[in-house]
């Protein structure tokens, strides 16, 4: 995260005799991000390796006689797999001969909200693309139960969303129609970002901003892992490869419900947010404690920039740029406190 200091004015004397000088800077408390990964490990590291904690387990299913792999490829998370060479044009269940690498969680998740950017490309060798299948899973608990919202490519491009449940249908299918794409090629890798929110029996989700689908779901799972996946199966006459890269993952609180804490530690102070355009996030008096809760929910993407100013009787006392970078930045639920520190200072 990029914080730039621009200005402070706090109830200190300064003299000419004074060796240091009291500064103030906002420092994060308590994040409100449940998971960032942005990846950046060496190639081919293990998915958790250099992290402090464990935040991912890799699982794989089926055996088309392909080949998969899951890993840490220029600093994104890297899945890949070729279908079966085993395909008959003359028999229908040829698109089972797949094999599927899946990676998730550790840690679960209910009400939340999942961005990330997703590079797929498919590489036919047959002369169909025959099934390519590249699905982000959410309250997720293994293959009967959870959601999943993906890209599918047979042959033709749409985006689709799944409930998996048990006993069957296993897979309750839904396809966004609107959106199919006839001969959407992804020969030249496509990018992607993302966005879900999972709010109870509230279900919505964008793609590059635009809005995909949204539904309610009154029969809802309330929790369970996120992760991500992919499926290829033989082409007819070769065999297909497909990859799909993910980078910058976050998982954070639903914004409507988790205002970002700021604590300046003295009652009656109006602490003001905008953003970097100078659009007015929102603006609070401090309470009793010196804390002011501000709604971040006006804004479709974290990690957020921000502008906060603080004022004493319509002065200006403090303002600090907070510039969101990569998964660091502002997030629902953030607590950041008003801290304060000494600098050196030599007087002139």
């Amino acid at each position: 995260m990029k914080k730039l200091f621009l200005a402070v004015s706090l109830l200190v004397a300064l003299s000419n005799v004074s060796s240091s000088v009291a500064r103030a800077s906002l420092v994060k408390e308590t994040s409100g991000a449940l998971l960032i990964d942005d990846f950046n490990r060496a190639d081919n590291s293990d998915m958790n390796s250099g992290l402090p904690v464990a935040l991912w387990a890799t699982s794989h299913t089926g055996d088309g006689g392909g080949i998969h792999s899951i890993e840490i490829k220029n600093g994104k998370l890297r899945i890949y797999a070729t279908g079966g060479n085993r395909c008959d044009p003359d028999n229908p269940g040829c698109h089972n001969n797949g094999d599927w690498p899946v990676v998730t969680s550790i840690g679960h998740s209910s009400d939340a909200v999942l961005e990330y950017d997703m590079t797929i490309q498919i590489m036919g060798g047959g002369s169909v693309a025959h099934h390519e299948e590249f699905y982000t899973y959410f309250r997720f608990t293994g293959v009967d139960h959870g959601y999943a919202f993906g890209y599918d490519h047979w042959p033709y491009g749409s985006w689709n969303w799944i409930k998996l449940t048990k006993p069957a249908p296993l897979w309750n299918h839904q396809t966004v129609p609107e959106l199919d794409k006839t001969n959407w090629v992804h020969s030249i890798p496509q990018t992607y970002s993302n966005r879900i929110l999972f709010d109870g029996a509230s279900i919505q989700v964008w793609s590059d901003d635009s809005p995909i689908f949204s539904v309610t779901d009154p029969s809802y799972f309330a929790s369970g892992s996120i992760g991500f996946g992919q499926y290829t199966s033989d082409g007819f006459g070769g065999v297909n490869q497909g990859e799909v890269y993910y980078d910058n993952v976050r998982v954070y609180l639903v914004p409507a419900n988790n205002p970002v804490k700021i604590k300046v530690d003295t009652e009656g102070l109006i602490v003001e947010a905008y953003t970097l355009g100078n659009n007015l996030i929102d603006t609070k008096v401090a309470d009793l404690n010196g804390d002011v809760l501000l709604d971040f929910s006006s804004l479709n993407s974290f990690p957020a920039s921000a502008r906060i100013v603080v004022k004493e009787n319509g002065n200006v006392i403090f303002e600090e740029v907070i510039i969101a970078d990569r998964v660091d930045g502002v997030y629902p639920g953030d607590v950041w406190t008003l801290s304060t520190y000494t600098a050196s200072y030599t007087p002139t």
